[in-house]
């Protein structure tokens, strides 16, 4: 009697997921090559020996790398990644789970504060050193200034009044008070007069809405401020809280360091000179790339907008200190005319009249200016696919975390990019290495000339 015994194969079992998985994927070639066990080692001071363990930094770190390599937002990166076996092998996983996701996805924002600045400069640095450069040779970049659009509304003097007077009614129920008068009926008639209005009288009746608004705002604002205990109203961030709802209501139309957001009010307003998009609300950021490769070196959001020319030596001060670069040519466009040397940097911008110059020198400028425009290129691929045209992170830490991790994200592909490109070019030689030794021995082993065979014969010549 023969006995048939049944063989089960599970799949994704075995001690490490990526053997099992396709090796020429990007991911699986990111998760190789990317140094882990630095990245855990330098990352690991920013966590306390005591209290709960922390959850791993490679599943962390990956996290957020994969968030902006897909651009997706932190709830539909955790989603994808119990779906996804590559997500899960570039994390660390040694298997296939099939279990709940590993974390919550605030826990992604909140490692992101853990880190700061500091934190997600080293995984930059990481993400340079990935591309195999060395750091002791660039001494041409580039740099450019763009603009980082914050995630909130057009600003309107209406729409500002109208959120601090939602803002001090939730503030009154936190603290609990009462107020004699919430004026809750008539802001909302006055909201809907005047954006439904169609009458001829329209300016003047949103001029009147506003100034109402703005009363009645007012009136909340000081009787909280009356109610309120002194502990509280002492503190830093009523204090702050208070500045910022005052100088909403008070600000006109011509001042300068107005408040676009009461919820972000460190952005500002700045033009932009283009016939589409003339003002953008956010942050400036400045970016530094390598001459040769395009590799994104350093980036940095400013917290003032200020002359492109000013900029320049906190961004070489930074490169140094991040990344230990010393670079003896910047390259940059107009807007950077001022200072010809910064930090032992000669600044090249772009002249009027090269003609006077001999020829070797005016081919090195040509060149310079021709190459300038890869920067454009690389803001252009930020924006549109790694989370640079619309920072959704709150705060100031935010405004100086995106940047990073979007230049991170570049760079990762830039170095995807390359590889599956090299491993392309190698199957296709070893492919026509194989179709070149397969016609040879068909040419001279079946027939010197397989077209003129039997079938042919050649015309008789007329006589």
């Amino acid at each position: 009697m023969i006995i048939l015994r049944e063989h089960h194969t599970a799949l994704f079992t075995t001690r490490n997921l990526l053997d099992e998985l396709d090796p020429t994927n990007r991911l699986v070639i990111l998760a190789k090559n990317l140094d882990w066990a630095t990245i855990e080692e330098n990352l690991s001071i920013y966590y306390d020996s005591t209290g709960t363990p922390g959850l791993p930094i490679r599943l962390m770190a990956g996290l957020n790398i994969l968030k902006y390599i897909e651009d997706e937002s932190d709830e539909k990166i955790i989603q994808n990644w119990k779906e996804n076996p590559y997500y899960q092998a570039f994390t660390g996983s040694d298997c296939f789970s099939k279990d709940l996701p590993p974390c919550n996805s605030s826990s992604l924002s909140i490692f992101r504060r853990r880190i700061g600045v500091d934190g997600c400069n080293f995984l930059l640095k990481q993400s340079i050193l990935l591309n195999k450069i060395d750091l002791n040779d660039q001494k041409e970049v580039i740099i450019d200034s763009t603009v980082q659009p914050k995630y909130t509304a057009f600003p309107t003097d209406i729409k500002l009044t109208y959120d601090v007077i939602k803002s001090l009614w939730a503030l009154a129920i936190f603290y609990g008070i009462k107020f004699r008068n919430k004026y809750k009926k008539e802001t909302k008639r006055l909201r809907k007069n005047a954006a439904f209005d169609k009458s001829k009288n329209r300016g003047n009746i949103r001029e009147e809405t506003l100034a109402r608004l703005r009363k009645i705002a007012s009136i909340l604002l000081k009787e909280i401020e009356a109610k309120l205990p002194d502990n509280i109203k002492s503190t830093a961030s009523f204090e702050l809280t208070y500045d910022t709802y005052n100088k909403v209501i008070t600000q006109k139309k011509d001042d300068k360091n107005k408040i676009y957001s009461i919820y972000e009010p460190q952005i500002y307003c700045i033009a932009k000179g283009k016939t589409n998009v003339k003002y953008e609300y956010g942050t400036k950021v400045v970016i530094i790339v390598d001459k040769k490769t395009g590799i994104v070196l350093e980036v940095n959001s400013l917290d003032e907008n200020t002359h492109d020319s000013k900029t320049i030596k906190p961004i070489l001060d930074h490169l140094q200190e991040h990344t230990g670069i010393k670079p003896i040519k910047v390259i940059g466009d107009k807007g950077y005319r001022g200072p010809k040397v910064v930090n032992n940097a000669t600044i090249i911008v772009p002249e009027k009249d090269i003609s006077k110059l001999d020829d070797a020198t005016k081919k090195e400028k040509i060149n310079d200016y021709n190459r300038r425009s890869v920067i454009e290129q690389v803001i252009s691929h930020c924006k549109n696919e790694y989370k640079l045209g619309r920072n959704v992170l709150k705060g100031i830490i935010g405004d100086k975390i995106n940047p990073i991790l979007t230049s991170i994200a570049y760079n990762c592909q830039l170095f995807i990019r390359s590889t599956i490109k090299q491993i392309n070019k190698v199957k296709s030689n070893k492919r026509k290495n194989i179709l070149s030794r397969n016609n040879y021995k068909k040419v001279n082993d079946i027939n010197p000339r397989p077209i003129f065979n039997a079938y042919y014969e050649p015309k008789q010549q007329l006589k």
